[in-house]
Formats: structure tokens, sequence, C-alpha cells
């Protein structure tokens, strides 16, 4: 199991930097994390930012706010199972014939797609 200090949040590859940002999004942002900071947010809160122009800006927002959305526990206190622990679980062998059916199945669509505009 992973500890919470050799946890490494690499859920998104997407980075946008904050300066690539318009002043209506950088507005919006200050909106955010203004509610970010205030106790008396609710749900509605998240919601209507989410849906408003610009949506919810950025990613490092969105991981904040999307928990919000969800009302779940932001805090990652959940441990990541080891290959061991998923590899003993009863359907564990049934996706791995379902991920080599659906790679095959693709690589071939693939190759047809290929040889079709070739």
């Amino acid at each position: 199991m992973i500890s919470q200090e050799e946890f490494e949040d690499n859920r998104s590859e997407l980075k946008f930097d904050k300066t690539l940002e318009s002043e209506e999004e950088k507005d919006k942002r200050s909106l955010i994390e203004e509610a970010l900071n205030n106790e008396h947010s609710t749900l509605k809160t998240w919601q209507n930012f989410a849906i408003s122009k610009f949506g919810l800006v950025a990613d490092d927002l969105r991981h904040k706010i999307w928990p919000l959305l969800l009302e779940v526990d932001p805090s990652p206190v959940e441990t990541i199972p080891s290959l061991e622990e998923l590899s003993s679980h009863s359907e564990y062998q049934q996706v791995v014939l379902d991920a080599f059916h659906i790679s095959n199945v693709l690589l071939c669509k693939i190759s047809l797609l290929y040889l079709y505009y070739v």
C-alpha cells in the first residue's frame, strides 16, 4: 500500500498555465477561490460555477470542486490496491480477458483503416 507521503497526484496530465487565462477567467477563478474559502458555500454554489461560462476554469480548481459536487470527502484516504490484491479479486481474470479482447479488436480495426486509406 502507498502511504500518504508517497502518494503522487497524477490524475491529470493536462496542465494549463494560469497566465493563459483571460481576464474573465481570472475573475471567475477569484470568485471560485473565494467560495472555496467560504464555509457557507453549498452544492448549488458549485453547480452554478460548473454550468456557467468557463466552467470550473482549470484543472487545479476542478480537482478541488468535483469532490464537492459529488458530495464526497476530498481527502485521498483511500489506498491504491496492490497488484497482488487486484489479482486475487474474483473478477480479475475476466477483466484481463476483456482487456486482451478489446485490444485485439482495436488493433484489427486500426489495421483495416490503415489498409483502406493507404
